[in-house]
């Protein structure tokens, strides 16, 4: 689990600090800095309150309804270079070259299913591709964890 939240982080969806000026299309990996203003510069963008994001992160309850969340997951996706400019379409390339650096190759493959979500609103495209993503890697860990012995009680 905590890797999941890691990568949750990394992707902007939770992380904020200070604005940045101009928006980020690159798929290097981002610093810290640079993922904490791309969070607080979708935030003020799309209106959103942070304290929102934070109860999602706390909570781990999408809110697949919220316009606003699903518009500030899109922001924060293009300008971390993982969609598109218009909008239409996920560089699921850059996306998966991103989680390289968190997982293995055979994790990195068990997420390629998720390429296949298609949506005309780019916000219900992030929306739904973070989703499938988050719950492909907690099926990873659940199943890691069973291989080794762990008991758990998180339903997956």
């Amino acid at each position: 689990m905590a890797k999941t939240t890691i990568v949750l982080c990394l992707m902007g969806i939770f992380c904020m600090r200070s604005v940045q000026p101009n928006p980020v299309r690159t798929h290097k990996l981002l610093s810290k800095s640079e993922l904490h203003e791309i969070a607080t510069s979708c935030l003020e963008e799309v209106q959103l309150s942070g304290s929102i994001v934070y109860n999602i992160l706390k909570t781990e309850i999408f809110p697949r309804d919220n316009n606003k969340y699903r518009d500030f997951l899109a922001c924060s996706y293009k300008k971390q270079g993982f969609l598109s400019e218009d909008g239409t379409k996920l560089l699921y390339d850059n996306l998966f070259h991103f989680i390289s650096h968190f997982y293995g190759p055979t994790e990195v493959q068990a997420l390629k299913h998720c390429n296949l979500i298609r949506r005309e609103d780019p916000g219900f495209l992030c929306f739904d591709t973070m989703k499938c993503i988050i719950d492909a890697l907690k099926q990873l860990e659940f199943d890691a964890n069973a291989d080794i012995g762990i008991e758990t009680n998180q339903v997956v």
